[in-house]
């Protein structure tokens, strides 16, 4: 039987390849959005977005990397569009937040941290929070 050698050029041709198949792959199942601007349309990654921070008329996309993008439109216009188009990993707990619950990383009392982050979940977002979380008790 012949034996099948590859050179270094091939190889790293073929890594490559196999690397670009890999990241399509990863970023088919992370959806994006195209937040429109001015001048040009911006991309995000809504799986790397950690929270939403309504500002007036726009919307802040906090993303884990500390980047942050802004969006015309309303935090609830935002949510209801992030909704309608089957992303719902986004969690009212303020006037003023949506939290993606994929990144919360505790609670205490009334304040959640996400990444480095705290952000307080408001009195009238509290019950509806409660709802969508289970809080496991330790056994005595």
């Amino acid at each position: 039987m012949k034996s099948l050698t590859v050179d270094d050029e091939e190889r790293t041709s073929i890594m490559e390849e196999l690397q670009a198949s890999i990241a399509y792959e990863q970023n088919r199942s992370s959806p994006i959005a195209f937040l429109k601007g001015k001048a040009e349309d911006e991309c995000v990654v809504l799986k790397y977005v950690a929270w939403l921070e309504a500002d007036g008329c726009y919307t802040k996309f906090h993303c884990m990397d500390g980047s942050t993008h802004i969006l015309t439109a309303n935090l609830v216009s935002t949510l209801r569009q992030l909704k309608a188009n089957g992303w719902d990993d986004f969690l009212r707990i303020h006037k003023s937040y949506a939290v993606n619950f994929n990144h919360i990383k505790s609670k205490c009392g009334n304040t959640l941290r996400v990444g480095k982050t705290e952000l307080t979940i408001g009195r009238t977002y509290r019950e509806y929070f409660e709802k969508h979380i289970i809080i496991l008790n330790k056994l005595s």
